[in-house]
């Protein structure tokens, strides 16, 4: 099966034009079409959440629920997972640690914060106080 792989080029503009180190698509819509993986349960469970990661400088992840793993596989032209156990840890949390371990936990990184919970924003920000978070919905 070929898998989708989204308009880099047209993305890598985005995060240039913005000057961000990275571009995380969070809502159901950016997630999908960025990491090509369709989880339908993003869209109807909201603390369910999945970050596709585009740095600018090295090679994308994603942040999803370790039950959404197999299709996000199958189906994404992602290959660098990082998942979560869902209500034992918390999404942005992982996303955070995530970040950080990619060298990006004090860069300027451009997010749905349009779709992004007030409490997830807040959460973010404490575990990431040197980031700047840009809205890029």
């Amino acid at each position: 099966m070929m898998k989708f792989v989204p308009n880099r080029d047209a993305l890598a503009q985005i995060t240039a034009a913005k000057g961000l180190d990275a571009l995380v698509a969070m809502s159901p819509e950016n997630f999908t079409y960025v990491s090509g993986a369709y989880v339908l349960t993003v869209g109807m469970i909201r603390p369910r959440q999945a970050f596709a990661v585009l740095p600018a400088k090295a090679a994308p992840f994603a942040v999803l629920c370790k039950i959404e793993e197999t299709l996000t596989r199958a189906e994404s032209w992602i290959t660098e997972l990082t998942t979560y156990i869902e209500f034992k840890e918390e999404p942005v949390a992982v996303l955070a640690d995530a970040l950080t371990k990619a060298g990006l936990g004090g860069g300027r990184i451009g997010m749905d914060l349009d779709y992004l919970p007030a409490s997830s924003y807040l959460r973010l920000i404490e575990l990431l106080p040197q980031a700047t978070l840009i809205n890029t919905t």
